[in-house]
């Protein structure tokens, strides 16, 4: 039995050592030869897309089943499978977009596992180099042209983007918006919100004239050229495509009064509109100008220690300037902001605190909806001689009792000097009802309020229930207190949003009162109102 094993492998690695002989040395020996030639780019830059031609020629037998590997500094990044016959030449397109600035080397190699007998395995072999720049220096403030009266610019990163647009839409806060002409904005804000996934950095420049305005943006990324064409058909907008020197502008009519002009350039899709009585392409072709008030502000912002920076925002105008940066700490986002020769109002409609010798006002900002959030807008201001120093901070809801003494620490920070200005309290406490009651005495605190409810009905009244609430009406607190005609009742309840007691400090709370109540044996309901702070 075991001869009878020994005689069975034996035969096996015979006729498999026949089969491989038979296969090298008896097949047809190919001969392809390939070639990177024909208008191949030799620059690009960072996130641009690449396509590559390669030519493959069989000279030798019909080839079918061929594998070709397409390498990218010795890493394999495609296998074609090639199908030929004899005496032809076909053309394969390979994409490739870069990631980072460098050189490329692209190298094609014909049967990468040599399972085949080739004839010349050189020329079934070549090479190209790409060599891939970084984006150029932004500076969309080139473009615009002299004489503004207002300028305003910002550099930001993909999430600044999108913490910016949180909070101008979210907050009002209009100072790290986009553009403030309003169809630019709307159209540009539109790409954005669609793309910001793929793009890495924008930068922009605006500037108001007497009759006119002008606004530059610049974006890169993984986003085609082509973005704003398709956004201008998708909504139905007129455009036309025009040669400006060496860039294909694509001009989009936004309004009557608006016009749009985009191109790609220098690792850029660059973008400039004007609204006035001249067109984007007009401004274009009278060629760059790019006269900017200068903003001395800017060194007087620091960084919060620790934080990545992920945004800044600039605006001039006369005598006026302001810098802000807006910064990213685990937890925690951050708007540092600086203004030099603005209105100082001293009434501080939030909680006054006195830090030696300077006085700081901070402010809990609801959304614009009015309803309270899990998260929370913290804004803590200082004046210092003609600087007004702010820091807005979005934390966590639950983290915003302690919030105003962090903002207060990042101003120290600034290290302004000159005379500090005090503020005082704008804010008084008040609460009323709509029929039978009135109240007074309305405190806040823990997510409680408290006061003082007067009968000014000439009967009797039992409460039965009592509530407090932000948005939607929340749970009441359950009562049997009865008030004569002209009595008072201190009543408490805890105050609800979105089915959760309110947490944290109260700045500027505008609640929802409920009262549940009986006069003679027939129950009523009456609703009310509160601000506290």
């Amino acid at each position: 039995m075991k001869g009878e094993i020994y005689y069975w492998i034996v035969g096996i690695v015979i006729i498999f050592a026949v089969a491989l002989y038979i296969r090298y040395y008896y097949s047809q020996r190919l001969d392809v030869e390939l070639d990177f030639s024909g208008n191949i780019q030799k620059a690009a830059y960072v996130y641009q897309k690449a396509n590559v031609s390669l030519y493959v020629t069989n000279n030798g037998s019909d080839v079918k089943g061929f594998d070709l590997g397409i390498m990218v500094n010795g890493n394999l990044s495609k296998i074609y499978n090639v199908t030929l016959a004899s005496g032809k030449e076909t053309e394969i397109q390979f994409s490739y977009t870069f990631d980072s600035p460098g050189e490329y080397n692209f190298t094609a190699i014909g049967d990468p596992a040599r399972l085949y007998s080739l004839v010349d395995r050189s020329g079934a072999r070549s090479s190209v180099q790409i060599n891939v720049s970084g984006p150029e220096k932004p500076d969309p403030s080139l473009l615009l042209p002299g004489g503004g009266i207002e300028t305003y610019s910002s550099n930001m990163s993909s999430l600044g983007y999108a913490v910016a647009s949180y909070l101008h839409s979210n907050y009002s806060l209009g100072q790290v918006g986009l553009s403030d002409i309003g169809p630019v904005n709307n159209f540009l804000g539109g790409i954005l919100n669609i793309t910001g996934g793929y793009i890495a950095n924008i930068s922009y420049a605006g500037a108001d004239y007497s009759r006119a305005k002008a606004y530059s943006l610049w974006f890169s990324g993984y986003v085609s050229p082509s973005v704003v064409d398709a956004a201008a058909k998708a909504l139905n907008l007129t455009f036309e495509n025009k040669t400006v020197g060496l860039n294909s502008v694509s001009m989009v009519s936004l309004d009557n009064n608006s016009t749009l002009c985009a191109w790609y350039n220098a690792g850029w899709i660059k973008t400039l509109s004007y609204e006035g009585n001249l067109t984007c392409l007009a401004v274009l072709q009278g060629g760059p100008v790019g006269a900017f008030l200068n903003n001395t502000v800017e060194a007087m912002v620091p960084a919060v220690n620790g934080s990545v920076g992920i945004a800044n925002f600039s605006y001039t105008t006369g005598l006026t300037q302001r810098f802000g940066r807006l910064s990213f700490v685990t937890g925690a986002l951050f708007y540092s902001v600086i203004w030099k020769n603005i209105t100082q109002n001293q009434i501080c409609y939030g909680i006054v605190n006195n830090v030696n010798g300077t006085s700081y006002c901070s402010v809990y900002m609801l959304q614009n909806n009015g309803v309270p959030s899990n998260t929370a807008l913290i804004r803590t201001t200082e004046y210092v001689g003609e600087y007004n120093a702010t820091v807005f901070s979005l934390v966590n809801e639950t983290a915003a009792a302690g919030q105003a003494g962090v903002n207060i620490g990042l101003l120290r920070d600034f290290n302004l000097s000159g005379r500090a200005l005090n503020f005082s309290s704008g804010i008084t406490n008040s609460c009323d009802f709509s029929k039978g009651f009135s109240c007074s005495n309305a405190t806040y605190g823990n997510g409680v309020i408290s006061l003082d409810l007067r009968n000014q009905m000439n009967s009797s009244a039992t409460v039965n229930a009592f509530g407090c609430y932000s948005g939607i009406e929340g749970p009441l607190s359950t009562l049997n207190s009865t008030v004569g005609p002209g009595g008072i009742l201190a009543l408490n309840a805890s105050c609800y949003s979105g089915g959760k007691i309110i947490s944290g400090v109260a700045l500027n709370l505008n609640l929802g009162l409920a009262l549940n109540y009986s006069v003679h044996g027939t129950r009523r309901s009456e609703s009310g109102k509160a601000y506290v702070v």
